[in-house]
């Protein structure tokens, strides 16, 4: 996210840690979340989470959570908390019969460029915007939704995703042909799929698609067309040079030529 930040802005950026809270600033968190939160459970969530940020933000957010947090005095991890929220999103698909559709749902938001529109969620996993919901509603805090879309709110999901279901050959390759697929009426499909293929070095794919690749049928503008055509072109043209194949970069260059 830094890196697609970075080219966006003319600024440097600088990595912040963020470090554990003390038992002050614990109770500054916390309080302005629950207006009725007694001192003892504020001293019971620092002692149990060591002051992590993320992990009380996480149980603020989960009241069932909270309200156990004087039940035990066992460490609360990050981690641990994650891998719950996720299984019981991940149980809740299963109940309702779209449990590969989940997890490919979760692939979804783990590679592909955030934030991703909803309905082409829909359109990319299979998933109905009901089911859709009641898994974003279980996921919590875990998941951001924005205007534009949705997409994990901090690395520390993000990352535990990309672990629990890793970018695998066959991952990829269902990614690709599902944003293919859909590209004729998904703007976010169209914009994405170069660089998609472009990292994911499907040279082949990538050509055919900078050629003879359809449009979405909303840009009626030979403006917005043509921005997408440039975007096939520009990845095809970067994958042709790292490839060194002179063939196909003289044809794209002349295509290109066109755009000038």
């Amino acid at each position: 996210r830094k890196e697609a930040v970075e080219c966006k802005v003319s600024c440097r950026l600088q990595e912040m840690r963020l470090e554990a809270f003390n038992l002050e600033e614990t109770a500054c968190f916390v309080k302005p979340r629950r207006s009725d939160v007694k001192n003892e459970e504020i001293a019971a969530s620092f002692a149990r989470t060591d002051g992590n940020a993320r992990a009380l933000a996480y149980l603020l957010d989960w009241k069932s959570d909270w309200d156990k947090i004087q039940q035990s005095n066992e460490k609360i991890l990050l981690e641990d908390i994650i891998k719950r929220r996720i299984h019981q999103a991940i149980t809740v698909a299963q109940d309702k019969g779209t449990l590969s559709e989940s997890e490919l749902l979760l692939q979804c938001l783990s590679v592909l460029p955030p934030p991703i529109p909803v309905h082409e969620l829909t359109l990319l996993t299979g998933v109905s915007v009901s089911v859709l919901e009641t898994f974003a509603a279980e996921m919590g805090y875990l998941l951001d939704r924005l205007p534009q879309g949705i997409m994990f709110r901090d690395e520390d999901g993000l990352h535990y995703v990309q672990q629990k279901y890793p970018r695998t050959e066959k991952v990829i390759d269902q990614l690709v042909s599902c944003l293919e697929k859909i590209q004729d009426e998904s703007v976010y499909a169209a914009r994405v799929l170069p660089d998609f293929l472009l990292r994911a070095k499907r040279g082949e794919r990538l050509f055919n698609l900078a050629k003879k690749g359809t449009l979405p049928h909303q840009l009626s503008s030979r403006t917005g067309q043509d921005s997408i055509r440039l975007l096939r072109l520009n990845a095809a043209l970067k994958f042709a040079v790292w490839d060194g194949n002179v063939d196909q970069l003289v044809q794209l260059l002349v295509v290109r030529s066109r755009f000038a």
